[in-house]
């Protein structure tokens, strides 16, 4: 067998015969492109996001077809996700397809369509509209929606934390890794851009942010025997790290305080939770303490736990309602 090895070839391969196969069967009213391809910026490593919008009628027979489909488009390895409306599938020179299928009436105007939307297959009516619906749309953080990321980024910090204490670096710092990603979504929400948050971050927005939390990919070495480190002997390089990532979270928050995104009694237990995890890392006493407000003063009211951003996915991917 040939393998064509220039990813290039591939994409564009695996691509044109995406669109002719889904293209051809019944009840397929549309396929566009989103991402880094239809926003004209693709490099080498530029994955193909595909998605399928199908009449209500046909859209069970065509969604049964979603696994073997991706298998018949290029030179298939392997399928890494075969989710109820999502396949991500790789083919030779590790070119990736993310496929999402929408039934045509849950297809609705959204502010992602305006990141980058290339119509590759019909020209539904239904989705010019929405379309053209969609131009004035703009990322507004709803009600608990960045309180929500901080809770959710404060939490994963705290477990990276100990986990770094029992000495497993590998799980602690993927912990904290996550955590900043919710931790940017809520910069983003604050901000007004497309809650993307870790992706392509680096691209997205430059300045301080998101040079301090580059710091949570970095593994900090444990010079001491776990026991030493459990029993109060710090390791210098986890004070740092998770006293960097303390000072971008505590960043966010006061912004969000700021501008009434969350409430002056939620931020003062987030921000005595901060102070606690980093003396839990073994900073010195004497190292500047944000003012904590005793537990029996702080009403205890009522905040959202949940909220991610309406229509987001993991990945941050286009949603359609």
């Amino acid at each position: 067998m040939l393998f064509e090895t220039d990813a290039a070839k591939v994409r564009t391969g695996v691509l044109n015969r995406a669109v002719a196969s889904l293209g051809a069967l019944e009840g397929v009213e549309a396929i566009y492109l989103s991402g880094s391809l239809a926003e004209g910026v693709a490099d080498a490593h530029s994955d193909i996001d595909l998605r399928v919008v199908v009449s209500d009628a046909a859209y069970e027979s065509v969604l049964a077809r979603r696994e073997h489909l991706p298998t018949t488009w290029g030179p298939f390895l392997f399928h890494q996700t075969v989710a109820a409306i999502h396949t991500v599938s790789y083919y030779e020179s590790l070119t990736k397809a993310d496929v999402f299928y929408y039934a045509a009436s849950a297809v609705v105007p959204s502010p992602w369509f305006n990141l980058g939307t290339q119509v590759v297959h019909g020209r539904s009516a239904r989705l010019e509209t929405v379309l053209a619906d969609s131009a004035a749309g703009n990322f507004v953080a709803g009600p608990g929606e960045v309180v929500g990321q901080l809770h959710k980024c404060l939490a994963g910090l705290v477990e990276g934390t100990k986990r770094l204490l029992r000495g497993e670096r590998l799980y602690g710092t993927a912990l904290c890794s996550a955590a900043v990603h919710h931790l940017l979504i809520a910069d983003d929400l604050l901000a007004g851009r497309a809650p993307l948050g870790s992706s392509k971050r680096e691209r997205r927005v430059a300045g301080e942010l998101t040079e301090r939390v580059a710091v949570s990919v970095d593994m900090p070495r444990l010079p001491l025997p776990i026991g030493q480190v459990q029993a109060g002997v710090p390791s210098a390089e986890i004070v740092a790290y998770v006293t960097a990532l303390a000072g971008a979270l505590r960043m966010v928050l006061d912004r969000a305080t700021g501008e009434g995104h969350c409430a002056d009694a939620v931020a003062a237990r987030l921000r005595l939770a901060v102070t606690q995890m980093v003396d839990l890392a073994g900073a010195p006493a004497g190292a500047a303490p944000l003012e904590a407000m005793p537990l029996e003063a702080m009403p205890l009211e009522a905040t959202p736990l949940e909220a991610t951003p309406v229509g987001e996915t993991a990945r941050g991917e286009k949603p359609v309602g």
